[in-house]
C-alpha cells in the first residue's frame, strides 16, 4: 500500500479551506494510506478524514530550521512514497526533500519549484482563491479531476469552544453569549 503524506496547512483560516481538498482526496484514494502532518492545534479540524493518521507538529516544529531538521528526520524515518505540500513555502518543501519523500507535489513559487518534482503552476491570467489551488493540487496528485465534498467541522458552539477557547494567540477572539463564555471558561480551566 503507497504511503502518502500530506503537509497542511499552518494558520487556521487555511486550514479550514484545504479541508474539502484533502478530504475529497482521501475519499477518492483506496489503495493509499494518508498521513497528514499538521499544526497540534488542527487536530479538530482534521481528525475525521478517512483512512488517514495524524502526524501533529507543536510550534516548535512548524517553522525555521528546527522545524525543518525535524520533519525531515521523521519524513526519512517513515519513507514515505508521495507527498502533497500544501504551504507555499520553501521551508515546507525543503523539508520534504530532505525527507527524501519520492514524489513531492506543491505549488509553484518563492524558489521552491527545483525541490519539486511534480510543479503545479498557477494558472495564468487567472486569479485563484486559495481553496481552488488546493482542489488544483490534489487533482494533479490524483490524475484526475476529483469532486469536492463540502465539510462540516462541528456544529457553530462547539466549533468556538473547540477551535477558539485554547488559541494561545486569541483566546478571547469571538464574541460569545455570556452563557457559552461561561462554559469555555470553565473548560479552560478544568471544571
Amino acid at each position: 500500500m503507497k504511503k502518502l503524506i500530506i503537509r497542511t496547512p499552518n494558520h487556521l483560516g487555511d486550514c479550514i479551506i484545504a479541508l474539502p481538498a484533502v478530504r475529497s482526496l482521501a475519499h477518492s484514494l483506496q489503495d493509499c494510506q494518508i498521513y497528514l502532518l499538521a499544526p497540534l492545534w488542527s487536530a479538530p479540524i482534521f481528525e475525521d478524514i478517512p483512512q488517514s493518521e495524524l502526524i501533529l507538529l507543536n510550534s516548535e516544529h512548524l517553522h525555521g530550521w528546527r522545524g525543518i531538521l525535524h520533519q525531515s528526520k521523521m519524513l526519512r524515518h517513515n519513507l514515505f512514497d508521495d507527498g502533497i505540500i500544501m504551504p507555499p513555502s520553501f521551508s515546507s518543501a525543503l523539508a520534504f526533500t530532505l525527507g527524501k519523500v519520492r514524489n513531492r507535489y506543491g505549488l509553484s513559487g518563492n524558489g521552491r519549484s527545483m525541490l519539486l518534482n511534480h510543479t503545479v503552476y498557477h494558472p495564468q491570467g487567472e486569479v485563484f482563491h486559495r481553496a481552488a489551488l488546493y482542489q488544483l493540487l490534489v487533482n494533479r496528485y490524483a490524475g484526475k479531476e476529483i469532486s469536492t465534498i463540502p465539510s462540516r467541522i462541528l456544529s457553530a458552539p462547539q466549533a468556538s469552544l473547540k477551535l477558539c477557547a485554547s488559541s494561545p494567540v486569541y483566546p478571547r477572539a469571538v464574541s460569545w453569549s455570556p452563557s457559552l463564555r461561561k462554559r469555555s471558561l470553565n473548560q479552560d480551566d478544568g471544571e
